[in-house]
């Protein structure tokens, strides 16, 4: 929450594109406060990032594959405009069926 307020992340999330450089965040606060989710070679781990600010991967030396859910409560509102982009995975079946009533 602190660095939220003191980057107006709202406002540039709505506003914007969201996006916060590395070096702005470092200028506010100090690297050693992250908390780094690491692991070996074929581990995982689940992350609510809806509540958290989260760099992305910062890979070096090699690839990784990432699969993401992103998900909504069904009675929430605004769930239905999801509906709208069906059309555009005609040619991904597993996206089309997410998407369909």
């Amino acid at each position: 929450e602190e660095i939220r307020a003191a980057l107006r992340y709202e406002e540039r999330y709505y506003l914007g594109d969201g996006r916060l450089s590395d070096e702005e965040v470092f200028e506010k606060f100090s690297e050693s406060n992250l908390l780094r989710l690491t692991g070996p070679t074929g581990s995982g781990a689940i992350v609510d990032t809806s509540q958290c600010l989260h760099f992305g991967s910062r890979c070096i030396d090699s690839e990784r594959a990432v699969m993401r859910v992103t998900y909504m409560s069904a009675n929430k509102s605004g769930a239905r405009r999801f509906r709208e982009f069906r059309h555009s995975y005609l040619h991904d079946k597993l996206r089309w069926m997410v998407l369909s009533d």
